[in-house]
């Protein structure tokens, strides 16, 4: 004789009643009192119960969005922040915000413009120099790494050494 399943139908009334609350899946399921393998294991199942499970927890799952949705729409219309979270969500293609375009040469605008923040700008002629030697460095780490000799212990032996303090001269 198998066990009886722990979704009963007062599993399933603390399970929607915590969805409604805005709890996260696997949580409602702890406090239905099954765990959150089983209520994977009951949403994926073909059994009468398992299909009245799952339509239940996506009907409290809907009813949680279109409250909170609503919620938001309504502060939207008395504070112009939340106005722009439900046009950059809703309707994203024309209200989202978007990366500036990229200039096209022969810009026309003026040289003393301020690049924005978060822009790298590169001096070419600090370009030129550092490549070189960059590239050359790469091709001694390459080639010490494949010598076989210690990069680590060479590079250890130039460090300066600290003293401990009962290390200090004269002693």
């Amino acid at each position: 004789m198998s066990r009886p399943s722990k979704l009963t139908s007062e599993a399933i009334d603390r399970f929607v009643k915590a969805i409604s609350a805005g709890a996260f899946p696997e949580v409602a399921a702890r406090f239905a009192g099954f765990s959150p393998a089983s209520l994977y294991r009951y949403l994926r199942g073909s059994t009468p119960e398992h299909a009245a499970f799952r339509d239940a927890a996506l009907k409290a799952q809907v009813a949680l969005e279109v409250r909170l949705s609503g919620t938001l729409v309504q502060e939207a219309m008395s504070e112009p922040k939340w106005a722009l979270v439900v046009l950059e969500r809703r309707f994203g293609e024309r209200w989202a915000a978007r990366a500036p375009a990229v200039d096209p040469p022969g810009d026309s605008r003026p040289a003393d413009r301020r690049p924005p923040d978060d822009s790298v700008t590169l001096d070419a002629a600090l370009v030129e120099v550092l490549v070189p030697k960059l590239l050359a460095a790469g091709d001694r780490l390459r080639a010490g790494a494949s010598g076989g000799s210690d990069d680590v212990a060479r590079f250890e032996d130039r460090a300066p050494r600290r003293i401990a303090p009962d290390e200090g001269p004269g002693r």
